[in-house]
């Protein structure tokens, strides 16, 4: 899209001439009112290049929040888990810092992890930054 977008002005200059000499043969310029419907125009075919170059491609954080939640829901039995515990256990191209912790935001905003206060015991340490984990219900 970089060397579509980078064209975009002179495009849209390009749509003013056409509709100006389709609107008037004889016009010396562009009006200002074609300039303006070239850029409207011009600015809706990048949205549209952009939304259908973009619907089809895997969101990759998703993708690895959605892979931390099925490690989560299948491998981890207990009812509460820290950040700690998905560094050491958990699948490991997403034991990086900034994955994991954005992989833990999804599923938080996604409801797979509910926010734990207090203080809990999860693999012998006493944690206080902990989830409870939200486990698909059987039969629904």
């Amino acid at each position: 899209m970089t060397g579509s977008a980078s064209k975009a002005t002179e495009m849209a200059a390009r749509i003013a001439g056409v509709q100006t000499l389709y609107a008037n043969e004889h016009a010396a310029e562009i009006t200002e009112e074609m300039m303006a419907n070239g850029i409207t125009m011009m600015e809706w075919y990048l949205s549209e290049m952009l939304r259908v170059s973009d619907s089809g491609r895997p969101n990759e954080e998703l993708n690895a929040a959605e892979e931390l939640r099925l490690w989560v829901v299948k491998k981890w039995t207990e009812e509460f888990i820290n950040k700690r515990t998905m560094m050491k256990r958990g699948p490991g191209h997403l034991r990086d810092g900034n994955t994991l912790k954005t992989c833990v935001n999804k599923l938080v905003e996604h409801g797979w992890l509910v926010r734990g206060t207090g203080e809990q015991v999860i693999s012998g340490y006493n944690c206080k930054t902990f989830w409870r984990v939200v486990r698909p219900r059987v039969g629904a």
